[in-house]
């Protein structure tokens, strides 16, 4: 039994315990500023964020957890609390490895989710199923995923595994996301993006695959969407493609280039031109002067 000073000073630990970690968590997490999410934006950085913090507000809208050790997200991440409005999740730069069944059912408005550049290796395939909303996930540069679980989700669009080091892609890992529009596995070594690209063009043509620099993909040259590109190409035709995959206005810079480059030696040449014939036409003349001179005198 405790008595009232033990009971009082419980109390004041308590207390200040909670001041504590209020303190904590306002030096750990900042407001994020946003003109669209305005007050309801907040931002958790550091390596000493290991959690996700318990005193946030329910009204936020967007949440980033940028370069933390928060090493899992499950169903049990948020304390059971549910936050209504929160859109938008980052968890991002820091040493996340695994994500759990249902991790983000309380989350239920959640449309944008971003787990790039971790330690992922472990990944549900009912990570998503909750989420009804849910359009984007982001889960490019995770180097330790090398196999993709049959993912299910009935509202996903838009999925990102660029540079996941991926071993395999087929049909069946992708046949739970019914509303896939875009896969991206750009920079996947071991894969064979050509072999990919017919699979799902086949049985999905609607799904738009990127997945350019995987292995046993032909030079830069090639456009993306093309098969494949014949050794009669000229040299100087395969290397515009390769830019105007990147980026078309590189293409237009370098042909200003070369046109201003092109005009400027056509002008010097006629410069020249012009000069040799005015020196030889002054030769003659002078030449055809003397002649005349000479007659004169004789």
């Amino acid at each position: 039994m405790f008595t009232d000073n033990g009971k009082l000073t419980l109390l004041l630990v308590l207390v200040s315990l909670s001041a504590s970690g209020c303190r904590i968590m306002k030096s750990l997490c900042k407001p994020y500023p946003s003109m669209e999410f305005t007050d309801e934006g907040m931002q958790c950085s550091g390596m000493t964020v290991t959690q996700v913090p318990r005193l946030l507000n329910n009204r936020l809208q967007l949440l980033l957890l940028t370069g933390t050790a928060i090493s899992s997200l499950d169903n049990s991440t948020f304390g059971g609390r549910e936050f209504p409005q929160l859109t938008t999740l980052n968890v991002t730069q820091g040493n996340l490895s695994r994500v759990g069944a249902d991790a983000f059912c309380t989350l239920p408005a959640l449309t944008h989710l971003y787990l790039y550049s971790n330690r992922l290796d472990k990944l549900d395939e009912l990570s998503f199923t909750c989420n009804k909303f849910l359009r984007t996930v982001d889960l490019k540069d995770n180097p330790s995923l090398r196999h993709l679980p049959r993912l299910v989700s009935s509202s996903v669009e838009h999925l990102y595994l660029d540079n996941c080091n991926l071993a395999t892609m087929d049909i069946a890992t992708m046949e739970g996301m019914t509303a896939l529009k875009v896969l991206s596995l750009v920079d996947n070594r071991e894969l064979h993006c050509q072999s990919i690209k017919r699979e799902f063009k086949q049985a999905r043509p609607e799904l738009l695959v990127i997945c350019e620099c995987s292995a046993g993909d032909l030079p830069s040259s090639t456009l993306p969407g093309e098969e494949e590109w014949t050794s009669k190409k000229p040299s100087t035709e395969s290397y515009i493609p390769a830019i105007a995959s990147t980026d078309p206005h590189i293409v237009v810079n370098i042909i200003f280039k070369t046109f201003i480059i092109v005009s400027v030696t056509i002008t010097v040449l006629i410069i020249i031109k012009n000069f040799i014939s005015n020196r030889n036409h002054n030769t003659n003349q002078n030449s055809n002067n003397h002649k005349l001179s000479l007659k004169i005198n004789l």
